[in-house]
C-alpha cells in the first residue's frame, strides 16, 4: 500500500499544494499577500475619509439645529 493514496481528499492537496506554493515561490507569495493588504488599506484608509466627510456633515446639522433649537426657545 502506498503512503497516501492517489483520492486524497481535495483540502488536503491544496494545504499541502499552497504550503508548497509557499516554499518553492516565497517571494511571489508575499508580494500577491503584500499587494492584497495594500489594496485593502487603500479601500479602508477611503472609506474613513467617506466617513469623516460625513461625521463633519452631521456636526454641522447638530450645530446648526442647536443653534436653530436656542431661537425657536428665545421666541417663545
Amino acid at each position: 500500500q502506498p503512503p497516501f493514496s492517489l483520492t486524497t481528499p481535495s483540502t488536503t492537496q491544496a494545504v499541502l499544494s499552497s504550503d508548497y506554493l509557499t516554499v518553492a515561490c516565497p517571494r511571489e507569495y508575499f508580494d500577491k499577500r503584500f499587494d492584497m493588504c495594500a489594496e485593502k488599506v487603500e479601500r479602508l484608509s477611503n472609506e474613513i475619509v467617506v466617513l469623516r466627510n460625513q461625521n463633519d456633515e452631521l456636526n454641522r446639522q447638530i450645530i446648526y439645529l442647536k443653534q436653530y433649537q436656542t431661537n425657536v426657545d428665545h421666541d417663545h
